[in-house]
């Protein structure tokens, strides 16, 4: 639950976060989502964390926040670690993928994109859906084929052993 303790208004100003972001207001945006689980988002589940850090790393880097987009990746990446969950570690990629998309490496962006779409494939499909379009341009500046087969594992596999 969030600062507030209520689970459902925590779900609430996560949902609008989203909606602003989407929307492309960032400001709000990141208000909200860390309105939603405190400034560390510490009040929130494991599992939804790193959905929003993926978020606040898009809203800063919208805002110009270098710093702190590279923060949350940075969390992202040690819950993902931590955690061992497909789906949160496609999102911890996406979220990598952006900081090598800001440092303008095409290449890795567009191998961790493609990872991304290959852990999302653990069954949650909008997450899968969320990752393929990304990755399409990214492998396309990167000069790769039309094949996400040819991403290298560069977190853990996500498929079980």
């Amino acid at each position: 639950m969030g600062p507030s303790g209520n689970w459902r208004a925590s779900m609430a100003w996560c949902m609008f976060g989203y909606a602003a972001l989407t929307g492309g207001d960032p400001p709000p945006a990141r208000s909200a989502l860390l309105r939603a689980g405190g400034d560390d988002l510490r009040g929130l589940q494991p599992s939804m964390r790193l959905l929003l850090s993926e978020l606040l790393v898009t809203a800063a880097f919208f805002t110009g926040d270098v710093e702190s987009a590279y923060a949350w990746s940075e969390r992202a990446r040690e819950e993902a670690e931590r955690l061992g969950l497909p789906v949160q570690r496609a999102s911890a990629m996406r979220s990598a993928a952006q900081i090598a998309q800001h440092r303008g490496d095409a290449g890795r962006a567009a191998t961790l994109l493609a990872e991304a779409a290959e852990c999302a494939r653990s069954g949650a499909v909008f997450w899968e859906a969320r990752s393929l379009p990304l990755a399409a341009p990214a492998m396309a500046a990167a000069g790769f084929e039309a094949s996400l087969g040819l991403a290298c594992h560069t977190y853990p596999p996500c498929s079980p052993a």
